[in-house]
């Protein structure tokens, strides 16, 4: 009787990680519609780390609006979480970004608020 082996299929994404030092020290400081919206960067990012959803995409999964994508991506990228690549459309609109997951070395510290 031949044996079948199943090899796993790497390609169907089904789970992701994040840096702890995420969770224990940026969390409190960015809140969570900015964590929400780092994770699902984090969910959508490819072994290279580099994602590219829509804010659309975003927007359902978190069930947030644009505009509170748009600020929280620009919060992610002020403390060099995410690096953000523009692109423009041959008419020169703006047709897409692609989001750089950054290595936390590259992460700048939130300032600790301290209590008077």
């Amino acid at each position: 009787m031949e044996r079948i082996i199943k090899i796993r299929d790497l390609r169907r994404k089904q789970f992701f990680m994040v840096d702890d030092e995420f969770l224990n020290g940026y969390v409190k400081h960015l809140g969570l519609s900015a964590t929400a919206v780092y994770l699902s960067l984090c969910r959508h990012a490819s072994k290279d780390q580099v994602a590219f959803p829509s804010m659309k995409t975003i927007g359902a999964e978190l069930n947030v609006c644009r505009e509170t994508i748009r600020r929280k991506v620009k919060l992610l990228e002020k403390y060099h979480l995410i690096q953000i690549i523009r692109e423009r459309d041959g008419k020169g609109r703006w047709r897409s970004n692609t989001y750089i997951l950054l290595d936390k070395s590259e992460w700048k510290r939130p300032m600790e608020k301290t209590c008077e």
